[in-house]
Formats: C-alpha cells, sequence, structure tokens
C-alpha cells in the first residue's frame, strides 16, 4: 500500500492520473484496509448508519465512477464541516495518504471485486497474479538510455514548476517598482523574464516527460499541460524582445516587453491555478474562505406558512 500511496501522492502533486492497464491502486490491497479500519465500525457489521458497507452495491449511491470530485464519498472525507467522515470524535480525518488512494481509486473507475467483503478474511489463492500489461508495454528497466533518462527527469516537474511562478511575479512587481519610482528596477525585471522563461521551459518538458508516461489527456490536464506551453512560448518571445532592444532608450520599445512581462505573470498565475485544482479540487480557496469565516453564501430557512385551520380560539367558542 505504501508503494500506491508514493504514486498517488506524486501523480495528484503533478495533475495527472496514472494509466496502467489496471490503474495503480488495488481494492484488496489498497483501499479495502482503510474502508475497514476507519469506516466499517459504524457502516457494516451490526451497525449501517447510513451507508452500508455491507452491501458493495449500495456504495454507487455515494460515489460517480471515474469521477472522485463529484463523488459524495470522497467529498465527505475533505469536507469543513459536520459532514465530515469519518468524524472528529470517531478518530477523523483521514490522513492525507488515505484521502489519496480513495481519490485515485474513484478515479480509476471505483472498482469492487465481487469476491471481496470487508470483515471477512480474503480467501487465500496460491495463483501467482499475472499483471495484465498494455501492449507493446516494455518494462523501463529494458528501455533504451535516453528514454530513462526522459522518464526520470519528468519526476522532477513539482520542484521546478514553482521556479517560473515566483521570477514572472518578481519580475512583474519589478516592473511595477520601476514604474512607480523610476530607478533602476528594469535591470532585475529583465534578469527575471530570462530566468522564469527558461525554467518554465525545462518544467514545461519535465511535466509533459511525465503526463506522457503516467496519464490519460483528459481535458483539465489538457489545458493545464498546453497553457504551461503557451507560458514558455510567450515568456520566451518576450525575452528575445528585450535582447533585442536592451541597448535602447525608447520607452515605447521597452515598455513593450514589460507589457509582456505582466501577461507573462497573468498567465502563469492561471496555470498554476488549474495545477492547483487539479491536486485540491475545484473551489479550493471558496471552501478555505469558509473554514474560517462561515459559508460564502448563507441560506437562511424561511418559515413555512402556517396552514389555515377551522378552529376557531377558544374564547369565540364561549362567546357563542
Amino acid at each position: 500500500m505504501l508503494t500506491a500511496v508514493a504514486v498517488t501522492l506524486l501523480a495528484a502533486t503533478l495533475g495527472v492520473r496514472p494509466a496502467f492497464a489496471d490503474g495503480v491502486i488495488d481494492f484488496a490491497r489498497d483501499v479495502r484496509p482503510i474502508l475497514e479500519r476507519r469506516c466499517f465500525e459504524c457502516h457494516g457489521g451490526e451497525s449501517t448508519e447510513g451507508l452500508d458497507l455491507n452491501d458493495p452495491a449500495a456504495i454507487g449511491d455515494y460515489l460517480t465512477a471515474g469521477d472522485a470530485a463529484a463523488s459524495d464519498l470522497y467529498q465527505r472525507t475533505i469536507a469543513d464541516d459536520d459532514t465530515l467522515m469519518p468524524p472528529l470524535d470517531a478518530g477523523g480525518p483521514l490522513s492525507a495518504g488515505e484521502i489519496a488512494v480513495l481519490k485515485l481509486w474513484i478515479d480509476e473507475g471505483a472498482s469492487w471485486p465481487e469476491s471481496v467483503r470487508l470483515g471477512q478474511e480474503a480467501p487465500v489463492s496460491t495463483e501467482p497474479i499475472k499483471p495484465t500489461l498494455p501492449e507493446g508495454y516494455v518494462p523501463p528497466t529494458e528501455r533504451p538510455l535516453w528514454q530513462k533518462l526522459w522518464g526520470v527527469h519528468g519526476w522532477f516537474h513539482p520542484a521546478i514548476v514553482h521556479f517560473p511562478v515566483a521570477l514572472l511575479n518578481l519580475g512583474a512587481l519589478f516592473v511595477v517598482l520601476n514604474v512607480l519610482f523610476k530607478g533602476n528596477f528594469r535591470e532585475f525585471a529583465f534578469w527575471c523574464l530570462l530566468l522564469g522563461a527558461i525554467s518554465s521551459i525545462v518544467a514545461c518538458t519535465m511535466g509533459w516527460a511525465f503526463a506522457v508516461e503516467k496519464s490519460q489527456a483528459e481535458a483539465e490536464i489538457f489545458r493545464h499541460r498546453w497553457g504551461g506551453i503557451a507560458v514558455a512560448v510567450w515568456t520566451s518571445v518576450m525575452t528575445l524582445l528585450a535582447l533585442r532592444v536592451k541597448s535602447t532608450d525608447k520607452g515605447l520599445v521597452q515598455g513593450a516587453w514589460q507589457i509582456g512581462l505582466l501577461i507573462s505573470a497573468g498567465l502563469v498565475g492561471i496555470v498554476g491555478h488549474q495545477g492547483g485544482e487539479l491536486v485540491y479540487g475545484e473551489g479550493m480557496y471558496d471552501r478555505a474562505i469558509e473554514k474560517y469565516f462561515g459559508p460564502l453564501n448563507p441560506t437562511t430557512e424561511t418559515p413555512q406558512d402556517e396552514p389555515a385551520s377551522d378552529e376557531k380560539p377558544a374564547d369565540e367558542t364561549a362567546a357563542e
């Protein structure tokens, strides 16, 4: 299970989903222990509060296979209110590793073998397990050296991706300071743009290498990947422009690449936000605000109109 957790957390960090033929998560090995240890006491055996884990079919009402973000089962594990499962007084919340395993299990289709039942000893099989591999699959250790190096360098994407974000935003800050205070901030802005462009290219190649190896081109990942490439291309063009006009003092041409740097900071912010939503889910900032300040759109219950009654008040009845 530790291997599955490690792969799951890294895949979540990169915003990608592993795409082995049968997925990374094995229900009996990875998911079953979590459900039995953290959920079965209240939702199995003699106690079935709401969700009955004795009936695998019943769990279908709480999840959308292939989409953890739309699944109530997953959303309750990351909830910030009374719907958190397991609740605080029952040992909740789940650990980050357990949540990551459940999320990836749902994203991979939420497969629950009919032969596996919670609270029962799994039958011991003497037959060796033969993994199903994609057609034409070549084990990493048997691939050519250049493919090994290409695959390994992709795993450094989470560390490198912060450099273009920081450098381009810092460069945009120097542009603003140069406009406000007329100092020599333009030189600092140029070097931030140059280093930001280089690091964005490196981050793109790393992210692309890992995505090709481990993920399917789903819509969110597709936009994130090509958004990153757009940032790399745009910052490279702005860097070439800045190099070309660096020695001139004409304000108009100097302003062109500086405006381009401001746009670059905005673009990298959008792409970075996409990456954050791939990891933490949509509306992550809304959830953070609601956690500390309450619901953004509180709903107030309006009292329902009392039904009309044919009975007369006691004093009117007595008067009659």
